[in-house]
């Protein structure tokens, strides 16, 4: 059945070819606002684990791998900075594909201005999510050690299998059901919990299909990351072996930690618009599918 298609996708409900195409055409139709945004996003937030690596690996890189163990804090805080730019940069770039789908095309400026007062609403749900997932894996490691405690060796081992699969599928679902609530603060104006529980309401049903679209799209975002990543890894390896010096203990320079952050950046700069415009689009999907979205798209995009 034919539908109006102002922007990257038909206004009805998608398939997964729908999905995947428009999260394409959206990052080709707007290489700034999504592929130029993540990369100074990325770059931006990179720089303060750089300058901590850089201040800390002055103190030594020796035969001892104190140099390693600081390093190993520089990521770990990079780790912490990156959770931030990312729910930055997946709330920026569902507004460049709610805009994309009317077939609008949102600056950097105007996906910044859209965002800016819902930062706290995102940062707020990401901790909600967190804090779910940490509960989850303490009653399982609770659970487990009752076990021990209770039945032994044996007992702690069958239980800590059977807690690790449990607690996996319960993160899935969890992870599958909520995943939509970015978009729900983004678009809607709505705050952490509500966009919690709006997500439930709008993938109630709908689990085993978007955990799907959300496989494969992670598979491709693999593929893709390998391919950027891998090569550069093994150059890099090259390099570093062959100016290896047998006397000088085997810390990790400094020169490869850096250029491991470079590709890094490189790597999410690429595939995190395609990720976070899957996610918009199944928000989006998910409207149509229950609220008729599809009409107001019409009216928004002036087709009747």
């Amino acid at each position: 059945m034919f539908a109006p298609k102002p922007g990257v996708i038909p206004l009805r409900p998608l398939v997964l070819g729908d999905i995947l195409e428009g999260a394409f055409r959206t990052v080709r139709g707007n290489p700034m606002a999504t592929l130029g945004m993540s990369l100074v996003i990325s770059t931006l937030f990179a720089i303060p684990t750089l300058l901590l690596t850089l201040l800390i690996t002055n103190t030594a890189f020796g035969a001892d791998n104190t140099g390693d163990a600081l390093v190993s804090i520089a990521n770990s805080v990079g780790q912490l900075v990156g959770v931030f730019a990312s729910i930055l940069l997946s709330g920026m770039l569902i507004v460049v594909v709610a805009e994309a789908v009317l077939g609008h095309r949102a600056s950097i400026g105007e996906a910044w201005t859209r965002v800016k007062p819902r930062i706290w609403a995102l940062l707020g749900a990401t901790l909600l999510l967190m804090l779910g997932g940490i509960l989850i894996v303490a009653v399982l490691v609770g659970v487990t050690l009752l076990a021990y405690l209770a039945g032994g060796e044996i007992a702690a081992v069958i239980v800590g299998i059977l807690a690790v699969v449990a607690g996996l599928a319960l993160l899935i679902w969890l992870g599958t059901r909520t995943m939509l609530s970015p978009a729900a603060v983004t678009l809607e104006g709505i705050g952490p919990v509500r966009s919690l529980k709006r997500s439930w309401e709008l993938t109630r049903g709908q689990f085993w299909r978007i955990f799907g679209i959300s496989l494969v799209t992670q598979l491709l975002v693999g593929m893709i990351a390998s391919m950027i990543l891998f090569p550069a890894v093994l150059v890099g390896m090259g390099v570093l072996l062959a100016g290896a010096d047998p006397d000088a203990g085997i810390a990790t320079p400094l020169w490869f930690v850096v250029f491991m952050q470079v590709m890094t950046i490189i790597s999410t700069a690429i595939t995190a618009p395609f990720s976070s415009s899957v996610t918009g689009l199944l928000y989006i999907d998910q409207r149509i599918r229950r609220e008729a979205l599809d009409l107001e798209l019409m009216k928004a995009a002036g087709q009747k």
